[in-house]
């Protein structure tokens, strides 16, 4: 696991949990929780172990075609870093592949992302 995605897991983790004090119910409408579940799945598929994300507390379940065809993502950059990210809006997100022959492969793709009652992303484009 790299730092930086164990960064992201202990972010996600604390934004998680303080939501839940704060309101005392996990809302749908969180922003910035959005964005946490969104970066933890890409970088659970960049370091190679997106199935981790179903043993989180509370799980993550990541959708994408080509995860599910076994390509390799390499990078990712979010188009728009600086946008809200909310439930189940489009999320633009540049991705540097690589197919089941080794050949890079650069997409511009759409994500949604839920917050409730599930934790999911979703290719929204496939």
């Amino acid at each position: 696991m790299t730092t930086h995605t164990a960064l992201a897991r202990c972010v996600l983790m604390l934004a998680l949990i303080a939501s839940g004090c704060q309101t005392g119910a996990v809302t749908d409408q969180d922003p910035e929780r959005a964005r946490l579940v969104l970066i933890t799945a890409l970088e659970a598929w960049k370091s190679g172990s997106p199935q981790s994300l179903t043993a989180q507390t509370p799980p993550i379940r990541l959708q994408d075609d080509d995860l599910m065809a076994g390509w390799q993502l390499e990078s990712y950059d979010l188009m728009k870093p600086k946008s809200l990210i909310l439930p189940f809006n489009d999320v633009p997100v540049q991705l540097e592949l690589r197919d089941l022959d080794g050949k890079p492969v650069r997409k511009t793709v759409s994500y949604q992302v839920g917050l409730a009652p599930l934790l999911t992303v979703q290719r929204s484009d496939n």
